[in-house]
């Protein structure tokens, strides 16, 4: 590829051939075309390497490079070294991007001079076949009035207007390249240290606030569902991105504490086996949560009052009382979430009942509109073919013929 490129495009792909092909084809229909799209792939079993060849020989956009499984951190990584775009985005194969994506934060980037540009996420739900929107990828709330910002003038929310995923972010090569920031090589958790460096580094960050792509939840070979393999891996890579921030004097500790803790309690909650559970309670409370500052904060420091209260007991339960808490906490936000649903679901009705009323009126008044329009226009055929209106029509006529041979 030639330094015309303005958008390096990489995709880490290990055993993708059931989503690879909507991957790509929504990546080369991309309405921004100076763009190289690099597929690493990391060790498959399946036919992904095969489909890889086949779109690599029908786009000479593709690269594909090959390499022995290290996970998707050491595969992005990979990618990354052959990139030549002006800026990087880092895609996931079992994912699908809207045409515009490229092309909306391209330009959102070079409007800002941006570092980072950040934009909105869909959900696919892979169990029952739709998208739905979620807000938790860009917070609205949590930007400040003035765009582009960073650390300095977001300090409360630098880490939580947004999730540490990679792939709804756009990064300046350069500024990247200048931090030496890479991806970890490790199995789950990969992009936290690289994604938490680049948000609190960025001098200037800006954004695209609508959603440019939509990522599949519920898939069993996920990150999440693997996490009781190298449970500790996660919060090993809170504790190396807060070690760095801190050395760099640039730790944001108020939005560092929050985001921290609530990706721990949905690391915690997702775990599906115990030991996995318990190690990590006791890794946390013997030595993690002090390496993360988190221990010995007030009520007021944390966003969420629930936050607060789980870091109560997970500093004084065992690990079976603490399961045991947190099994109850979920089970409580549920059946409010559930009822929340509900009351949203019978105002919905309600608007749709009041819609079809208001519909039906209007139609009603259309068809007494039309009615009197098709009267009034029966009556003027009628005055037309009238005796009457031919002769008038006759008397006004003739003085007007006379009028005009007496002009000329």
């Amino acid at each position: 590829m030639t330094q015309e490129t303005k958008v390096s495009v990489i995709v880490p792909v290990y055993n993708a051939e059931k989503y690879l092909c909507t991957c790509l084809d929504s990546i080369i229909n991309q309405t921004l075309k100076e763009i190289e799209i690099i597929c690493v792939d990391d060790g498959s079993t399946d036919s992904s390497w095969d489909i890889l060849q086949r779109y690599r020989e029908q786009d000479c956009r593709v690269t594909t490079l090959r390499q022995k499984n290290q996970y998707a951190g050491a595969a992005r990584n990979t990618g990354k070294s052959h990139a030549n775009g002006e800026y990087l985005v880092f895609w996931d194969s079992d994912d699908y991007f809207y045409p515009y994506a490229l092309e909306k934060m391209y330009a959102q980037c070079k409007k800002d001079l941006a570092d980072i540009c950040v934009c909105g996420a869909n959900q696919f739900l892979e169990d029952r076949g739709i998208e739905v929107p979620v807000s938790n990828y860009m917070k609205k709330k949590q930007l400040p009035d003035h765009i582009p910002f960073n650390r300095t003038t977001n300090p409360d929310h630098i880490l939580t207007f947004t999730t540490e995923a990679p792939w709804n972010k756009m990064f300046r090569r350069s500024y990247i390249e200048n931090l030496r920031l890479n991806f970890q090589p490790v199995r789950n958790g990969n992009d936290v240290y690289f994604v938490v460096n680049a948000l609190c580094l960025a001098e200037r960050i800006t954004v695209v606030d609508e959603p440019l792509l939509c990522y599949r939840k519920n898939q069993t070979d996920s990150l999440v569902g693997t996490l009781s393999r190298s449970p500790l891996t996660p919060i090993q890579a809170w504790i190396d991105a807060a070690e760095n921030l801190k050395s760099l004097h640039a730790f944001p500790e108020h939005s560092f504490v929050n985001k921290c803790l609530g990706s721990i309690f949905y690391l915690l909650r997702n775990m599906s086996e115990w030991e996995a559970f318990r190690s990590s309670v006791l890794f946390l409370q013997e030595e993690g949560l002090e390496k993360l500052s988190i221990r010995g904060k007030n009520r007021d420091d944390f966003y969420t009052e629930w936050h607060y209260h789980c870091l109560e007991h997970l500093l004084s339960d065992s690990p079976e009382c603490f399961l045991a808490y947190i099994a109850h906490v979920t089970y409580i936000q549920q059946i409010q979430a559930m009822s929340q649903k509900r009351i949203l679901s019978q105002k919905n009705r309600d608007q749709r009942l009041r819609y079809k009323e208001k519909l039906s009126a209007e139609k009603e008044k259309n068809k007494t509109l039309r009615q009197k329009n098709a009267a009034l226009r029966r009556q003027m055929r009628d005055i037309r073919a009238s005796w009457s209106f031919r002769i008038g029509k006759a008397l006004v006529w003739l003085p007007g013929k006379i009028k005009r041979l007496f002009n000329h």
